[in-house]
């Protein structure tokens, strides 16, 4: 005899008063995932080094689009400082009370970066860029780790929701040959996310720790240079992307939701989530181009 299938599973995000602490909020991806925790009930902490001192915001944000939501705290803080982020965790602590999930979204990315290659590569601009990339996420890591590990009894609404959320990108996977800091900086963070997998769970068994790598995303800044140059959309979002787009901004911080919560990934751990249209790597050659050797044919 079959069994009828149970109809009491719970598809809700259950992140309602879950603090959640981004870095990176004053972004063009920041800013979008700021407002996904906000439409999920949590409570957020937007930790930026663009983000002003009089500019922290300790009340309810009142926007059409996210009318009643719970607190956000806009902190500016550099995530290179380990006393910076102490200060600012200690600060939203504070206000909004234990930090649960980070979203490390903080960092130096391809739009800000120039075309050096590996011949003409500045060692600073490797060393700062490696700064803020690698050693910053892994300041914010020790300190919510430090903070969960507190947390002897976790919140009743949080065992299940306690993450940490590290932004990869597909140049982890492909590189960046004429930008190669960026690829390096992103790859390194593979192998600090294996380190935390294993090492996360025995100081906090409900923690766990994932990361998003997505491709070319469709923010205003992508807009611009795919203006400056007519060949880049194609070039990034299309020759080697199945569906022949760049990544919309919701959809990266909709996958940053789905890993924060324990409902929907809970047994989601130690993996890096590619959201980047399903792209199989890099247009190496572009039409008109010869390498130093053949003919380019």
């Amino acid at each position: 005899m079959s069994t009828a299938p149970s109809s009491s599973i719970d598809l809700s995000l259950g992140l309602e008063g879950h603090h959640v602490l981004i870095t990176g909020g004053a972004g063009h991806i920041g800013r979008v995932v700021v407002a996904a925790f906000l439409s999920a009930g949590s409570n957020v902490t937007s930790l930026d080094i663009a983000h002003k001192p009089e500019d922290q915001i300790l009340e309810p944000q009142v926007q059409p689009h996210h009318a009643n939501h719970p607190k956000l705290l806009a902190i500016r803080t550099n995530i290179t400082d380990p006393e910076s982020v102490k200060q600012a965790f200690d600060l939203a602590r504070l206000h909004l009370g234990d930090v649960h999930t980070c979203v490390c979204l903080a960092g130096l990315d391809l739009s800000v970066l120039s075309k050096d290659g590996l011949i003409g590569g500045d060692v600073k601009k490797w060393r700062t860029v490696l700064d803020v990339n690698v050693i910053g996420s892994m300041v914010i890591a020790q300190a919510w780790l430090a903070g969960i590990q507190r947390l002897a009894t976790p919140h009743p609404s949080s065992p299940k929701h306690l993450s940490l959320i590290l932004c990869s990108s597909e140049a982890a996977h492909f590189g960046t040959p004429l930008i190669p800091i960026y690829a390096t900086s992103k790859a390194a963070l593979h192998g600090l996310l294996r380190s935390l997998a294993e090492a996360v769970p025995k100081a906090q068994p409900y923690a766990r720790v994932n990361a998003v790598a997505p491709g070319p995303v469709d923010t205003p800044r992508f807009r611009e240079e795919c203006a400056a140059d007519p060949h880049q959309f194609y070039v990034d979002a299309q020759a080697t992307v199945p569906r022949r787009m760049p990544v919309p901004v919701e959809d990266v911080a909709k996958t940053c939701v789905v890993l924060a919560s324990g409902n929907m990934s809970g047994s989601v751990h130690g993996q890096v989530v590619r959201v980047d249209g399903g792209k199989t790597g890099n247009l190496v050659w572009r039409e008109g181009e010869v390498g130093q050797e053949g003919s380019g044919r």
